[in-house]
């Protein structure tokens, strides 16, 4: 029998026992002990700790403090994404899209439109709809549209939602 004997098995490796690709790439890499790392050796250390202690999460929710995270605007919006897109962490996420709302004067269509899809996930159906009538008046854009005829049909009022898709499309005839 030709090939060579691999670690850990009994059998030599030939030709016919190699496997399809498939095997191959479900196992960890041949000839080491350390499993695959998406960055290899160029993870950071302290990046590497932090997530092997945190496990699959990016942000410990709970640790977020809204008034601070607001002061860094720039990751600001980011966080409140995460959180309800990643997480489904309404109500972290509604705390800081709130403190949002607040430090830009209550002008800030986004922050209105954030405030109004998190209390429609909480099943606050009224305030929600407040919010997106508000976040529209700022800034009419087809996303906080489409929020409130969620908010219509949720409130079973088909013919709202027909008048609210019809009204969409006079203001963005041209948007997909």
């Amino acid at each position: 029998m030709t090939g060579y004997a691999r670690p850990g098995t009994n059998r030599p490796m030939t030709g016919q026992s190699r496997g399809n690709l498939t095997t191959a790439l479900q196992q960890q890499r041949q000839g080491t002990s350390r499993p695959i790392t998406s960055g290899g050796r160029l993870v950071r250390l302290g990046t590497a700790s932090l997530m092997q202690s945190q496990g699959d999460q990016f942000l410990d929710s709970t640790k977020i403090i809204a008034k601070n995270i607001i002061r860094k605007k720039h990751i600001a919006k980011a966080v409140v994404d995460y959180l309800i897109y990643v997480e489904n962490n309404f109500r972290r996420a509604l705390d800081i899209a709130s403190e949002g709302t607040v430090v830009t004067n209550y002008e800030d269509w986004w922050w209105k439109a954030r405030v109004g899809k998190c209390q429609f996930k909480m099943g606050m159906i009224k305030e929600a709809e407040k919010q997106f009538i508000s976040s529209l008046k700022n800034q009419s854009m087809v996303s906080t549209q489409i929020e409130l005829v969620k908010v219509a049909i949720k409130q079973d009022q088909p013919i709202r939602a027909v008048e609210l898709f019809q009204s969409g499309l006079k203001t963005h005839a041209y948007d997909p």
